[in-house]
């Protein structure tokens, strides 16, 4: 059935082909960002390697909060906006986006110390968060250009500047660093993820360019009703993103540093198993879009149907794959990371049922139903910020990916049963159930 319906259907093969293009370039930019986490490891120890992942929690928060919600916006905008004549919302939140994010790069700066000593009560932390101040406005920059890539459905630069660029970049010059001195400067991983940022945000910028020919302060839509259609995206990807990431924040304060690191790898491993739904949302998106704006749920529940098809079985054989071999794969890192062994099954029940799911939050907010998903993430973030320090002190490492998937569970079923209230359309594919 899904062979009949991809040869017969241009939608369905362009939604497989630029899929298959994300999906290749997120493989690709795993196996950098598993590179760089060896590298950190093996040359500088896992105490550093749990200083960098903590740096990356905080650059994913604050640069989530500086885009204020502009860039799944302008994704929806750009979908739509045949004539170009939206291009000023663009400039307009690049320039806002800019500046708050310039902002909160200072503040964050001239408090690492309190913050580093007081909060996370770790010292060595100070630099690596000085680093990745500087880091904000360059990675929220890039962010925004991405998804305006993914508005036109130019799914290669997308990927090249969402995830790829960013740990290929990072893994050559830290190579470089590590050629040159050794493992003697042992902040070369972050200041390495620094450099390869300035050069991903000159990029992206370059590509603008050539994708925006006239790029102006020009818009018909007004300002303020963006920013309005914009506040709901930004507080549900806020919501999602400290969904992903407070879970390391609270590790950075009841745990030792190198333990964050083994949870992050576990995190990373099990994360291939979203990688399918991720490629195939990076071109479904605009689609889904599309279909509601011209009220054609039937072509919409047509793609979303042949997506979580294809997402089911792939999804079910990494899942094996990882299960299978996980000890193995952990050992890449050191022996060490085995410990990580348990968080690694748990972290993959819970991705298991996100990829199970489908696209229910590009659903939702595609679809004009930004509140009702706001509310059920905000929802979900209560109860992992509210499970979080009670299990970890509990379980350790386990009890925050313990916490991570039950709030996982609640926000994709939650989310699913009002996809198909609001829109009567089925996000999933069970072959068991009808």
């Amino acid at each position: 059935m899904i062979k009949k319906n991809f040869l017969n259907d241009k939608s369905l093969k362009e939604i497989v082909s630029k899929s298959a293009t994300y999906f290749f370039l997120r493989i690709f930019a795993f196996v950098f960002a598993y590179l760089f986490a060896i590298l950190t490891t093996r040359n500088f120890g896992e105490s550093t390697f749990g200083y960098v992942t903590l740096a990356f929690s905080i650059l994913m928060i604050s640069s989530v909060i500086c885009r204020l919600g502009f860039d799944i916006n302008l994704t929806r905008i750009v979908a739509q906006d045949k004539e170009n004549k939206q291009i000023g919302l663009y400039t307009k939140s690049i320039i806002i986006s800019f500046l708050l994010s310039l902002l909160l790069s200072i503040i964050i700066y001239f408090n690492a110390n309190y913050i580093s000593i007081n909060i996370f009560n770790k010292e060595g932390f100070i630099p690596y968060l000085k680093w990745i101040s500087f880091a904000i406005p360059l990675w929220s920059m890039i962010l925004i250009n991405s998804f305006v890539f993914r508005g036109y459905k130019k799914t290669f630069l997308y990927s090249i500047f969402n995830s790829f660029g960013r740990f290929l970049l990072t893994t050559i010059l830290l190579i470089t660093f590590i050629y040159l001195y050794g493992d003697k400067y042992v902040y070369a991983p972050i200041v390495a993820h620094f450099f390869g940022l300035v050069i991903l945000c000159i990029g992206s910028f370059i590509f603008i360019k050539k994708t925006i020919k006239d790029v102006s302060l020009k818009n018909e839509m007004p300002f303020k009703l963006f920013f309005n259609s914009s506040f709901p995206m930004f507080l549900s990807t806020s919501l999602i993103i400290l969904l992903t990431w407070v879970d390391k924040v609270y590790l950075g304060y009841y745990v030792e540093e190198e333990k964050i690191g083994i949870y992050d790898i576990s995190l990373r491993i099990a994360a291939l198993i979203g990688f399918t739904l991720e490629a195939l949302n990076s071109i479904l998106t605009p689609k889904i879009s599309e279909a509601y704006i011209n009220k054609d749920y039937k072509t919409m529940q047509k793609e979303i149907t042949f997506s979580a098809k294809i997402n089911f079985f792939l999804s079910i054989g990494v899942f094996l794959f990882i299960i299978i071999f996980s000890k193995y794969i952990l050992q890449v890192f050191s022996e060490k990371f085995i410990q990580g062994q348990i968080v690694l099954f748990i972290c993959c029940i819970g991705q298991l049922v996100n990829a199970f799911s489908g696209p229910v939050g590009n659903i939702l907010q595609m679809t004009g139903q930004q509140k009702i998903f706001t509310k059920i993430i905000a929802i979900a973030f209560l109860i992992n910020l509210i499970l979080n320090p009670i299990l970890i002190q509990i379980y350790d490492i386990e009890g925050a990916a313990i916490s991570m998937v039950i709030s996982m569970v609640f926000w994709n079923f939650t989310s699913s049963y009002f996809v198909y209230k609001k829109l009567g359309i089925k996000s999933y594919y069970l072959p068991f159930i009808k």
